[in-house]
């Protein structure tokens, strides 16, 4: 059985880095328009509208469209009440469940700082890519150790291996996921992903998910901490990619 994801309300305020206590500022929405509890938010300028916007998966972070922060109540707009209150400190850090991950089931190991599995050697993906990551085991032998793996092969079976070793060697009985892509082909296509990653992005379904994908260059998410137990982590929004650390276009 999968592991089920602990599932957040999309971007949950947890504290600030500076310590500033919760603080959400209203802004102008569009007239008719519903904005979700949760959900991150840009103003398009200086072209658009000038209104929030929920920010999805497709939607472009520059610097004409820069993520204001995070909704911080469900509200529809009208005409007399268009006021949206949002988290906009550029040093909060907000709880969210992820998506992107790969299930793993064992092949049986031999040694207990080894994770077996099945993947494919047809692919010219290079070793290694899961290097840094973080691989759960949720059933079996070793169930509930969390490691960061150091190396992984493109054998078949597929090595993977952790520093420090799990507290019992992984049988066929163990399953577990690991905080990287791996795509239908069998191939390790997206990079790991530890405390620390920087630019995730929301999911392809924009349903408030964390996706992870560190190789795509228009993401912007930093991983702070990881609950890979509860398939949640606790992000930030890139300086960078916010409205009060990358600035404004003049053109």
């Amino acid at each position: 059985m999968a592991l089920t994801a602990t599932d957040t309300y999309g971007f949950e305020r947890k504290y600030s880095k500076t310590g500033f206590p919760t603080n959400p500022v209203s802004y102008a929405g569009s007239t008719g328009t519903t904005y979700t509890m949760g959900r991150l938010a840009t103003i398009p300028a200086p072209s658009g509208s000038g209104m929030l916007v929920t920010l999805t998966s497709t939607g472009s972070v520059t610097n004409t469209n820069p993520i204001i922060g995070v909704i911080a109540e469900t509200k529809t707009c009208t005409p007399t009440d268009y006021m949206v209150k949002v988290y906009d400190n550029p040093f909060d850090v907000y709880k969210v469940s992820f998506d992107g991950h790969t299930d793993l089931a064992c092949g049986g190991s031999t040694a207990s700082n080894q994770f077996k599995m099945a993947i494919s050697t047809t692919a010219s993906t290079a070793d290694n890519l899961m290097k840094g990551s973080l691989i759960h085991i949720y059933e079996g032998p070793g169930k509930g150790d969390t490691r960061t793996v150091t190396a992984n092969t493109r054998a078949n079976p597929g090595v993977i291996t952790v520093a420090p070793a799990f507290s019992a060697t992984p049988t066929t009985a163990s399953k577990a996921i690991v905080l990287c892509g791996i795509s239908t082909s069998g191939k390790t296509d997206v990079k790991g992903v530890n405390v620390g990653t920087p630019m995730l992005k929301v999911s392809s379904n924009s349903d408030g998910k964390v996706r992870i994908d560190p190789s795509n260059t228009n993401n912007y998410l930093n991983v702070v901490d990881i609950d890979p137990a509860n398939l949640t982590m606790d992000v930030m929004i890139a300086f960078t990619k916010h409205a009060f650390g990358m600035g404004q276009s003049t053109t």
